[in-house]
Formats: C-alpha cells, sequence, structure tokens
C-alpha cells in the first residue's frame, strides 16, 4: 500500500489478499476505493495537499512547509486535522475488512 494506509490501517496489512475468494477480493477493493473517496471528500483541498505529499509522496512535514511556503506548524495542523476527520469516516471500512480478513484465514 502506502505510508497512509499503513498508518491508519494496520489490519490489512497483516494479511494475503491472495487467500481470499474472487467474490471476496472485489469486495475489499472497493472498500479501499470508498476510503480513497472519503479522503478525497472529507478533506479540505489543502489538508488534502498536505495528506498526498507527506503520506503518498514520502516528504518530510518541513519539505512540505518549504514547498508550500508555510510555517512546519501549520502542515503540522493540517495533518493532525485530517487524521481527526478521516479516522471516524473509516470505521466501517475499518470493520469490513476485519470482516474479509477473517473470511482469508
Amino acid at each position: 500500500m502506502n505510508r497512509f494506509y499503513d498508518y491508519l490501517h494496520p489490519v490489512y496489512n497483516s494479511f494475503d489478499i491472495r487467500y481470499l475468494s474472487a467474490h471476496n477480493k472485489r469486495e475489499l477493493k472497493a472498500l479501499l476505493s470508498v476510503q480513497r473517496n472519503i479522503v478525497d471528500e472529507v478533506l479540505t483541498e489543502k489538508q488534502r495537499e498536505v495528506v498526498e505529499y507527506v503520506f503518498f509522496d514520502n516528504y518530510s512535514q518541513k519539505e512540505v512547509a518549504e514547498m508550500l511556503g508555510v510555517n512546519p506548524s501549520t502542515v503540522c495542523r493540517h495533518l493532525k486535522r485530517s487524521l481527526e476527520k478521516i479516522r471516524p469516516c473509516l470505521e466501517f471500512c475499518d470493520d469490513a475488512i476485519r470482516y474479509y480478513k477473517r473470511e482469508g484465514d
């Protein structure tokens, strides 16, 4: 996956998707897509930009601050607020992923 999903979802990094049925693989992929859509819909443009730089592109918070011309504390605040918004929205997806993990065992 990537740092963002690794950070938020250690659950689905711990099982092997090869052992899921074809139907469950489709369902799991749909859930992962829903998660990305939640990120896109819930965060402001600035929050999304910071999250993408830090978690998807692997820039440090200091590097992102320099690129955006803002204080590093602003980047930190955007990340904190982003995670506060995203976590509750993904609870259902986490439960579903745990279900599919059990199905794969």
